[in-house]
């Protein structure tokens, strides 16, 4: 195993919530916000210069990843708290995008379940 499969392996067990994706020959890694069949939206945290800002942003995908269900996308689960990293976003087109590791969560697999009732209204004559 050469070094940077180890580095994945790591990035990959350490956070598991972290993508990482080749677009032409840049590559990004961070929480992808959406993917559909045209775009990928990823919170690129290279963007993210400050440290402690970087580690909020971990502790966020921690948080994310954690406890919901990880079919939501981030920025709908924790809502406000991932507004501060909007000019981290890059919205790549998905053609030109290979995924090298990590997962897509994408607003298209939420389904929603909505259970229809009949309600027989029955008057009684006492």
């Amino acid at each position: 195993m050469n070094k940077n499969e180890r580095l994945l392996n790591n990035i990959s067990e350490d956070f598991p919530y972290l993508t990482g994706i080749r677009y032409n020959k840049t590559e990004y890694v961070g929480i992808v916000q959406n993917a559909d069949d045209k775009v990928i939206s990823i919170y690129d945290i290279g963007e993210i210069e400050d440290k402690n800002l970087r580690l909020k942003f971990l502790d966020y995908g921690d948080l994310w990843w954690d406890q919901s269900n990880r079919a939501i996308p981030i920025s709908i689960f924790l809502g406000d708290l991932m507004k501060e990293f909007q000019f981290c976003i890059k919205n790549l087109t998905q053609k030109d995008c290979e995924v090298l590791f990590g997962p897509l969560t994408s607003l298209s697999d939420m389904k929603r379940r909505i259970k229809k009732r009949k309600i027989k209204l029955m008057r009684s004559d006492m």
